[in-house]
């Protein structure tokens, strides 16, 4: 589990594969919710991934962060809609000019 991802510093939702498994670093991703009102906020969630390392290859993690202190002020996590119970990961990887992306 990542306890000290700094979540004021999110990457994203687009990453190489390798700097996905390789790096400590929190992900961001945008899901409008239909009956949000909240104009200086965007909806979505915050993911945290602690990295493979070579010493601790079994290590991986992704953790989905729905604690209010973890999100920047520009963003806001619905409870309601966002839980890991319902929530499915796919990483989506391409090949081009001989380079995995």
């Amino acid at each position: 589990v990542v306890s000290d991802c700094d979540t004021s510093v999110i990457v994203g939702t687009e990453t190489t594969f390798k700097q996905f498994v390789t790096t400590k670093q929190c992900y961001k991703s945008l899901l409008p919710h239909p009956q949000c009102n909240i104009q200086n906020s965007k909806c979505g969630f915050i993911l945290k991934v602690t990295p493979v390392s070579r010493e601790e290859t079994g290590k991986f993690n992704i953790e989905l962060t729905t604690d209010d202190k973890d999100y920047p002020a520009d963003l806001h996590c619905h409870r309601d809609v966002i839980s890991s119970a319902n929530m499915h990961l796919v990483i989506e990887n391409y090949y081009n000019n001989g380079k995995w992306f």
